[in-house]
């Protein structure tokens, strides 16, 4: 279709496709705005074409700062055209993954707070359970959210649960699997996985085929974020609970309710965070700091007159005192030898053991990242499942920190594994005890894509060096 004249927009290129329509890049010929414009593939049944009309038409009418718009809708015979903005920035399935990884509570709450206020103007407008998942929600630069026309178009969404499309079920709320009368509520769900995916930076279902999501969806409550993300704060967990509850009745019962309970939590209560008891401190008049100038200098002179009488009695050492490393002391030198020997020996013998899981003691050793570009101590934090305030500590920072690339970051963790012959990541985190998932985004395990005339590169290979972190877990309750 290149080049080709569609009302007013000249196609430029093609973008992406999915099972409903193809895209393409277009140039307004008058205006040179940039659009979008999607084609449909094929040509649906007249019961289900009248569907899809219906849902662009209410699309249409959605004027929102957060909802793409549509400008136009053109139809000629088995042509059939949607032209829309054209969006910059990314879907927030791709920047979690290639990104910012788990987002922070606090972000993450901002974030969906302008995503129901998308979704509670669409509701009013009586549009609701379309295909709602982070590749349908588009976040730019400055962040800034859209909600795609796909997110809001109920007929994609039943041709994505009859198409097998994992990515759109893994959203869809038991009542949709099932086939059973749905409202918002349903989009409630929807949006309750979308917020757990923002906080861990997981799907609930990756790694499951489509009948086993769809039994998990309709008998399992979804898994506890902190079985992703460790450091989940309570109160996000509990929103993410109350709004994927199986059973309507006891969800949200609109995106509004939502919103509010989202709205109301001011700040969020890290995992192993204590909370030091509030003090009243009396201030304490200036008479009295005066009055007590002779007592403190009373003190003051009774400590050095100590000191002065330990220094005095403290035993000299002699002349002929035995000194520790006399080279004519064999046996002392033999004996002092065999003791390091010894303990060398006990510290090898216990991580052997604990690496074959029979007892819990684990060594913790400095680890030195290298900062990436673009790259935050609030990040990093999360990459290796370490609270910010002891990274902080651990490196001497003080307020706020400026990190440049290259720059070494030390960081606790259990230790540097080798990866042996055949070993997989699921055998090692068994071996450790650790989520193999964790594993993965400790050491970003993710295949990149190659570049032009490039072999793609193995990310986990035999002798590969992997960090086992050392996990803060919550404590259970």
């Amino acid at each position: 279709m290149t080049g080709e004249k569609i009302l007013n927009y000249k196609i430029e290129n093609f973008t992406e496709e999915n099972s409903l329509f193809r895209s393409f890049l277009a140039t307004h010929t008058q205006f040179s705005k940039k659009v979008t414009v999607k084609a449909l593939k094929t040509l649906p049944e007249p019961a289900e074409k009248a569907e899809l009309v219906q849902d662009i038409r209410r699309l249409a009418m959605l004027q929102h700062p957060n909802i793409i718009t549509l400008y136009d809708f053109y139809e000629a015979g088995d042509d059939f055209y949607l032209v829309f903005e054209h969006l910059k920035g990314q879907s927030l399935a791709n920047y979690i993954q290639q990104v910012s990884g788990p987002i922070p509570a606090e972000k993450a709450r901002v974030l969906m707070l302008k995503i129901l206020d998308a979704f509670i103007w669409a509701h009013r407008h009586g549009v609701m359970n379309g295909a709602i998942n982070p590749h349908n929600i588009w976040i730019d630069e400055d962040e800034n959210i859209k909600i795609l026309d796909l997110a809001l178009n109920k007929f994609y969404a039943a041709k994505a649960l009859q198409n097998a499309d994992k990515e759109t079920v893994s959203f869809l709320s038991p009542e949709q699997i099932g086939n059973k009368s749905v409202n918002q509520r349903a989009d409630v769900y929807a949006l309750g996985v979308v917020l757990f995916m923002m906080i861990t930076g997981k799907n609930p279902y990756q790694g499951f085929n489509l009948g086993e999501i769809q039994y998990k969806i309709t008998n399992e409550t979804l898994p506890p974020t902190e079985q992703f993300y460790p450091m989940t704060s309570p109160e996000m967990q509990a929103i993410i609970q109350k709004a994927t509850i199986k059973n309507p009745a006891d969800r949200y019962q609109t995106c509004e309710d939502f919103r509010n309970a989202l709205a109301v939590v001011k700040q969020f209560t890290l995992p192993n965070e204590v909370k030091l008891p509030e003090t009243n401190v009396e201030t304490i008049p200036i008479e009295a700091k005066f009055f007590n100038l002779p007592l403190y200098a009373l003190l003051g002179l009774t400590g050095v007159l100590i000191l002065m009488l330990f220094w005095y009695f403290l035993p000299s050492r002699s002349a002929d005192s035995e000194i520790l490393f006399d080279l004519k002391n064999t046996q002392r030198i033999r004996f002092m030898q065999d003791s390091i020997a010894k303990a060398q020996a006990k510290k090898a013998m216990e991580d052997s053991v604990r690496i074959f899981g029979l007892t819990r003691r684990d060594t913790i050793e400095n680890y030195f990242h290298r900062v990436s570009r673009g790259e935050n101590l609030e990040k990093i934090a999360r990459r290796y499942y370490t609270p910010l305030d002891s990274i902080k500590k651990w490196n001497n920072f003080r307020g706020n920190v400026k990190l440049k690339p290259k720059d070494g970051i030390k960081i606790k963790i259990r230790q540097i594994y080798k990866v042996q012959r055949n070993e997989t990541i699921e055998q090692i985190g068994a071996k450790f005890n650790i989520s193999p998932l964790i594993l993965k985004e400790v050491n970003q395990l993710y295949p990149k894509p190659p570049k032009p005339g490039e072999e793609p590169q193995p990310v986990f290979f035999e002798g590969k060096d992997l960090v086992i972190p050392w996990l803060i877990t919550p404590k259970k309750k």
